[in-house]
């Protein structure tokens, strides 16, 4: 299936630290994507110059974009989010970085389950791998959730899909309320679950989390519960 149009994407500010390795993972796979947005949210690091150079060698894919002034995690996304042109999105953290082969292991999903990409909006759910700055590394098993609600699973925090093999006919869902702090990681993906209705499960892991670096990551939960608080009215309204 050649004609399968996997969109790459990542959002970026100050992660000079790991940019490099998190775009080998997408340029060094198997299969290339269709393409890679890039959204750099005005870093102050060498974290432009970094994509400035691997755009120079990828230019057919590589579609980088930095803003003059610095917009915040989610306006950002939802920037990224309005580039993407392909048919399957695979976002990835500035910080994360993508599993050997993991477009190849796409496709052979999408030619086993027969699944239209053009026309089904659908969720290839994969399972996630946590990179601890110890080098430990630990997994989440999302192919246990197989034969249960996803969307449930989500509300009581049992999911961490990743952003990995999503139709991008779930776009409009994607997009993030900007008003509600970290909140809008929890309230959107629920609203994203709850819209799609075709699961394809699979049991390889997709995409390496950094725990600790990231700026959400490194949230307490009591710092996670206000900003919840914050969505609850999004929920009731929907």
């Amino acid at each position: 299936m050649s004609n399968i149009k996997f969109s790459a994407l990542t959002i970026t500010y100050n992660q000079e630290k790991y940019v490099r390795e998190m775009i080998d993972s997408v340029v060094n796979q198997s299969i290339l994507p269709y393409e890679f947005i890039i959204a750099d949210d005005c870093s102050t690091d060498n974290t432009w110059n970094i994509i400035q150079e691997y755009k120079q060698k990828f230019p057919g894919i590589i579609k980088a974009f930095q803003h003059e002034k610095n917009l915040g995690l989610y306006k950002n996304l939802n920037f990224a989010l309005s580039k993407v042109t392909g048919d399957i999105l695979c976002a990835l953290g500035g910080d994360d970085f993508f599993a050997k082969d993991l477009f190849e292991n796409l496709t052979n999903t999408i030619e086993k389950e027969q699944i239209d990409v053009k026309n089904e909006t659908f969720i290839i759910v994969t399972n996630t791998a946590h990179y601890y700055p110890n080098g430990k590394i630990t997994y989440w098993d999302n192919y246990k959730l197989k034969n249960k609600n996803i969307f449930q699973e989500q509300l009581r925090g049992g999911v961490s899909l990743r952003w990995i093999g999503y139709s991008t006919k779930l776009l409009p869902y994607m997009i993030a309320p900007e008003n509600i702090g970290y909140g809008a990681d929890w309230y959107r993906n629920s609203v994203l679950y709850l819209n799609c209705h075709k699961y394809y499960y699979t049991n390889f892991v997709s995409t390496y989390y950094r725990v600790g670096v990231g700026v959400t990551s490194k949230l307490k939960v009591k710092q996670f519960a206000e900003h919840g608080k914050m969505a609850i009215p999004l929920f009731v309204e929907e």
